[in-house]
């Protein structure tokens, strides 16, 4: 089976880039070069005399500061519900 790429182009704060996503990847490839230049454009609407540099590093900052609290909830959710299948297990045992 002969795997599709569907390569696209984005340029974002100047920055010309080609994106190789694999065939899986590429909806969601555009998908978050959508969500980035949204929040770039949303960024410099509320702070206008920011660098480019700075856009850039503040969007890494929400988007990593949002990724490892999604991690968090996560593993917070995954320990709660194993520790509710122990205790059903327990409880269909005695």
């Amino acid at each position: 089976m002969t795997e599709i790429r569907q390569d696209f182009e984005i340029e974002i704060l100047g920055c010309r880039v080609k994106y190789k996503p694999t065939q899986e990847d590429c909806e969601v490839a555009r998908l978050a070069a959508d969500l980035i230049l949204k929040q770039i454009q949303d960024l410099k609407f509320q702070k206008p005399g920011l660098k480019d540099t700075d856009l850039a590093v503040l969007i890494a900052l929400k988007v990593m500061t949002e990724k490892l609290q999604f991690e968090k909830d996560c593993r917070e959710m995954m320990d709660k519900t194993e520790a509710s299948l122990k205790n059903i297990l327990d409880q269909v045992q005695i």
